[in-house]
């Protein structure tokens, strides 16, 4: 993420950690561990819940959003939020968002962890 965001803040934003709160008492496989290392970054304070609440925090901040959820990424480029999105286990991609943003843009990232989802045993 370095080479993408020259000088950014790695953010959390409050929605996010409230799921990965709730998943790991659900005790979905690796959701401990994603809310772990949610708590290394700071918080950005964001009312409501779910994608729409991740997506008015990243447009109000001028963020880059972070996230391997394709139906989140395409919402969040149809508004003009700017995307890194995972290609594979090594490497992100750079999205640009469609519209400019009005305001002036901040840097930053917000990181939404992909749902979690149990595998079968």
């Amino acid at each position: 993420m370095a080479r993408w965001t020259d000088g950014a803040t790695i953010a959390v934003p409050t929605v996010v950690r409230r799921e990965l709160d709730h998943l790991a008492r659900g005790a979905v496989a690796y959701a401990h561990v994603a809310r772990t290392l949610s708590r290394r970054y700071p918080t950005v304070p964001c009312s409501g819940e779910g994608d729409p609440a991740i997506l008015a925090c990243a447009r109000r901040s001028g963020a880059i959003l972070v996230t391997a959820d394709r139906a989140l990424a395409e919402r969040a480029r149809a508004s003009g939020v700017d995307l890194l999105m995972p290609r594979d286990r090594a490497h992100l991609t750079r999205r640009a968002g469609l519209r400019a943003n009005s305001g002036p843009r901040r840097p930053g990232i917000i990181i939404k962890r992909p749902r979690l989802v149990r595998r079968p045993s």
